[in-house]
């Protein structure tokens, strides 16, 4: 067990992690796996607490209370400094309900609980990433619970053997326990394993069993090699890898290992310790807290696509980072050693304040008065959704509960889709020209109405569900019709990305994974789809409805931020955006209608003009985010649902 001492090599290693990280989360398109740079901060994190930890077990000067301390003093000021500075403009410039959700992050991040705050709030319904303030401090909470157990951990198994061997295989059980616990909740709970700290202390227990056994070093000849292929594993790691709903996963291994690599060889390689990644590593943890907070700045006024105001931002970060390192990093360590009870407590008393605010905001639903009264009306919509939407539509199982929309008579209708089905049905049911009649409503979120798919984060039972679908159809009257409603071209296109799936990745596939729409795969999903349309109109009229306009951000949201600095507001997005987005929907739905007898429903004329697809009318939002019509915005569609019956 070797002594604590500085290492250029880690150092440099934690600039090139946060230069990844960063580079990724301003959408460099190079650095497409930018986010394994949390991975080799997670090695390197397990290699030098045990390090610490041990070297001072051996010296019998290690205390619990010191070692908290000394990583409090280390992540707590410049976050406290975030946190405040966060708060004290969200006074100014966030709406309420933005106020609000800020405040809840502010608190979880400073009881370092967030990462379980973000994936409780991950999944289907969860806002845009880029719109989460604080979503970075997913990896401190993560890190910080790391501290509290790991050196419980080590003291344990030293109290049952001193001998380094029962460290060394007691940190591999861990490893290996974790990894297999990774690998089993990879597909079914892919929020869990990307945000748990047991899905990733694997990573943290390799780079602790590098220290373990570092007194055998690789030969002089060969340690520069080893160390060079590592550095290798974790560039190209972040250049080519691609992150989804198995993050980490068996690709994790690489940067893993890549890190792993250059720790243990101790190789001296001049691309880490050069000056300026010597000073990026210092910067590194201040860096990585202060760039998020930028990209959501730039989100959030619709600049980060503009390379002008990228480059601003990632100046600003850089400019960020050193000021926090000097003022809230570099100082409290200085005087770590003379830490005082009183200057603990004030510390902690920082941190209360905060987090005595936060729950202030929060009780206080973002304090409204402060702001102008069209807020709230946009606000209002985003809980404006379908009041059944929780009992009607499903997110796991099989079998909707088929749920009935209108009077006692006969099924008009079947409405049958994914979550865009659900915020459309009540416009289905006021269509109806006999308020006798009811509407049946068979949905399933993230699940589109084509036969014999397979999602790509495996997390529902779609497949089943279609399967489902088709026999209870069969088993139906013919002269019931079925209207189609899918938030379509997200499946075979993918979105703007997020924390478990890429950019522009299809979400669905069906005899093998792809990693963007190539024409190989979207000739496939057009064959699928027509398929799944004729089967079903061989006995029922089928009405497919074209996809609803997706607004750039979540409306309400948009229109409220806009609100903010305007007397008046409003959202939309051109139609030569709309029909790019769609034109590979459009072109299956076109043929379906040709090959099947479907019938299209073009909701296009109810929520555009020739020019311009509207989001919101009078400052009120159509949609309750940036793609689902609220309970507003689908009155625009009755006079559509009528041509069906």
């Amino acid at each position: 067990m070797q002594k604590a001492t500085f290492r250029k090599d880690i150092n440099g290693l934690r600039a090139v992690a946060v230069i990844a990280v960063i580079l990724y989360h301003f959408g460099i398109t190079a650095f497409g796996g930018g986010f394994v740079g949390v991975d080799v901060f997670f090695v390197i994190s397990g290699y030098l607490m045990t390090e610490i930890i041990t070297s001072r077990i051996e010296q019998k000067k290690f205390s619990l209370f010191d070692f908290y301390l000394s990583r409090a003093s280390r992540i707590f000021p410049a976050l406290i400094a975030l946190c405040a500075l966060l708060l004290l403009l969200g006074w100014f410039y966030l709406p309420p309900n933005e106020l609000k959700e800020l405040a809840k992050q502010v608190k979880s991040s400073l009881l370092f609980y967030s990462n379980q705050k973000f994936m409780a709030d991950a999944g289907y319904f969860d806002s845009a990433s880029h719109e989460k303030w604080l979503l970075h401090t997913w990896s401190l909470s993560v890190e910080w619970q790391f501290y509290l157990a790991y050196p419980l951990f080590i003291l344990g198994v030293l109290k049952l053997s001193k001998k380094n061997t029962v460290l060394i295989c007691a940190l591999a059980l861990l490893a290996v326990a974790s990894y297999v616990f990774s690998s089993l909740v990879a597909e079914s709970k892919a929020s869990l394993n990307f945000y748990s700290l047991g899905t990733r202390a694997w990573e943290m227990a390799v780079g602790g069993l590098v220290c373990l056994l570092a007194a055998k070093k690789p030969s002089t000849h060969s340690k520069y090699y080893l160390g060079l292929l590592g550095l290798a594993l974790v560039i190209l790691s972040s250049l080519f890898l691609k992150g989804g709903g198995k993050w980490p996963g068996i690709s994790t291994i690489a940067p893993v290992l890549g890190c792993a690599l250059v720790i243990w060889s101790a190789s001296k390689l001049w691309l880490l310790e050069n000056r300026a990644m010597q000073w990026c590593g210092k910067i590194s943890y201040s860096l990585y807290l202060w760039h998020w907070p930028v990209v959501v700045t730039l989100v959030y006024f619709q600049l980060l696509e503009k390379s002008t105001w990228m480059l601003a931002g990632l100046l600003l970060t850089v400019l960020l980072g050193t000021a926090s390192y000097l003022l809230f990093e570099q100082a409290p360590q200085r005087r770590l050693k003379s830490t005082t009870p009183r200057k603990s407590f004030f510390a902690l008393a920082c941190a209360m304040v905060l987090i005595i605010g936060s729950a202030q905001v929060f009780r206080g639903t973002g304090f409204p008065s402060r702001t102008p009264a069209a807020i709230a009306v946009a606000e209002n919509e985003a809980g404006n959704m379908n009041p059944r939407r929780r009992e009607c539509m499903i997110s796991s199982g099989v079998e909707s509960p088929s749920c009935n929309y209108g009077g006692p008579g006969e099924i008009a209708a079947i409405v049958l889709g994914d979550s865009h089905a659900d915020s459309a049905v009540t416009a289905v049911l006021e269509a109806l020209p006999d308020k006798n009649l009811k509407v049946q409503e068979w949905s399933y979120a993230s699940c589109p109405t084509i036969f014999g798919l397979n999602l790509v984060i495996n997390d529902r039972q779609c497949r089943e569900f279609n399967e489902w679908a088709a026999e209870k159809l069969n088993a139906l009257d013919t002269k019931i019709p079925v209207i189609i409603v899918n938030r379509s071209s997200s499946y075979p296109m993918g979105d703007e990305g997020g924390t478990t799936h890429p950019k522009g990745a299809p979400y669905i596939y069906f005899s093998k994974p792809y990693d963007r729409a190539t024409p190989e795969f979207l000739a496939e999903y057009k064959t699928h789809y027509i398929k799944t349309i004729c089967e079903i109109s061989k006995k029922r009229k089928v009405y497919l409805v074209r996809p609803f306009p997706e607004m750039p951000l979540n409306v309400p949201k948009l229109l409220s931020r806009k609100l903010m600095v305007s007397e008046r507001a409003e959202v939309s997005i051109s139609m030569d955006a709309y029909t790019k987005r769609h034109a590979v929907v459009f072109s299956a739905q076109d043929a379906a209608a040709e090959e099947c007898g479907a019938t299209i429903l073009d909701s296009v004329a109810y929520l555009c003009d020739p020019a311009t697809c509207y989001g919101s009318e009078s400052g009120r939002p159509y949609y309750y985010d940036a793609s689902h019509l609220s309970e507003f915005g689908n009155r625009r569609l009755i006079p559509m649902f009528q041509a069906v019956f």
